[in-house]
């Protein structure tokens, strides 16, 4: 099953393509446009949450993206910048497809030759692709022909009729094969007895038979949304649609007033959406006090990745002094400190175990974040 909104536009294709090549040659930049956004919204999708904040400084952008190249340099971001080192397990395969060099005669050196002839027919001076290029770069030679055919570079009839094959066959080749459009997808909307209605969107249905039976209903409770399987159920966030998937929707920028523009490439209606969720600034977050040391080191006694104790730390013998005598007796292996957030739970946790450290004689280990 091709991933239904594909498949729509690949119908508005052949629907309208038959005019002429020239509107044969827009339909194809529809379609191009919609696999990139696409593609990258799924890849993005894969990275796990992360101290950094990786996944959410690609979507706070991409929801401001005013083009497609915004779209391209976010893919290859996912792909082999710092947000590639917290892909889920499954995306690695994935992440492999479109790095490696593509063998010669194969479709990924088809379809981005084929994309770079078009190209090139457009502006004589475009870069050519390696002799086995990562499958990659055809979204960046995409981003440089919808840039180079908007406005006054719209192509002549004459010049339409020339390359719109070549850019027939390497959009099609893109659309059977790209690995993250031929997964599992489905839009889930849970139901008030707790089972789950979900549409098939394309690919293997199989992992999600269980959210539509009467223990889907005792599942994590999943939003309602675009969701693609890849190491469990990823929800994606940059697709939009309604419980009758009627329609598509991909971010189109216009980004002001706390709304940015969701545009459908299949219908080309168009709306505005909260941005709520983007709005906090995509820097780096600070370095935490309280979270564990990367490696052991000596302090006093014993071996641990205790992080310094937290500066302006005000005592409280009491309440320390009851921790730690939970702490050293053995039927007590877990204990737990309860008090709103910012009371200082943790700071006090820390000092407890950095008095312990100078009389204990094994490792103390923080883990994560306390």
């Amino acid at each position: 099953m091709m991933f239904k909104p594909l498949q729509l536009l690949l119908n508005r294709v052949e629907a309208h393509g038959s005019d002429s090549d020239s509107t044969l040659f827009t339909e194809l930049l529809y379609a191009g446009e919609f696999i990139v956004k696409a593609t990258t919204s799924a890849m993005v999708a894969l990275i796990q949450n992360d101290r950094e904040g990786q996944q959410y400084r690609l979507l706070h952008s991409l929801v401001r993206a005013d083009g497609v190249g915004e779209w391209a340099a976010a893919l290859d971001q996912a792909l082999s910048g710092p947000a590639s080192q917290h892909l889920v397990p499954s995306a690695l395969e994935i992440r492999r497809i479109f790095t490696e060099r593509s063998v010669i005669g194969s479709w990924q050196e088809r379809s981005v030759k084929g994309l770079y002839s078009v190209l090139v027919g457009v502006d004589p001076e475009a870069t050519p692709p390696a002799e086995r290029p990562q499958l990659r770069s055809w979204f960046q030679l995409f981003a440089q022909l919808r840039n180079k055919t908007r406005g006054h570079g719209a192509l002549t009839p004459a010049s339409a009729s020339k390359l719109v094959q070549s850019l027939q066959d390497s959009v099609l080749l893109m659309a059977a094969n790209n690995p993250l459009l031929n997964a599992s997808w489905a839009y889930l909307h849970r139901n008030l007895s707790g089972k789950y209605r979900v549409v098939p969107l394309g690919g293997d249905q199989s992992p999600f038979d269980d959210l539509k039976k009467a223990k889907g209903a005792l599942s994590e409770n999943f939003s309602p949304g675009i969701y693609l399987y890849s190491s469990g159920f990823r929800v994606v966030e940059l697709l939009h649609t309604d419980v009758d998937a009627s329609d598509f929707f991909i971010p189109n920028g216009a980004f002001r007033n706390a709304t940015f523009e969701l545009h459908s490439l299949i219908t080309d209606n168009r709306m505005r959406i909260d941005a709520s969720p983007y709005l906090l600034p995509a820097t780096e977050r600070p370095p935490s006090e309280t979270e564990g040391n990367g490696t052991l080191e000596a302090l006093g006694n014993i071996l641990t990745n205790l992080p310094p104790q937290t500066s302006g730390y005000v005592r409280r013998p009491h309440l320390e002094e009851e921790v730690r005598s939970a702490f050293i007796n053995d039927r007590h292996p877990i204990i737990t400190l309860v008090g709103r957030g910012g009371i200082g739970k943790t700071s006090v946790a820390l000092s407890v175990l950095h008095s312990l450290s100078e009389l204990g004689s094994g490792p103390i280990d923080m883990g994560g974040r306390m």
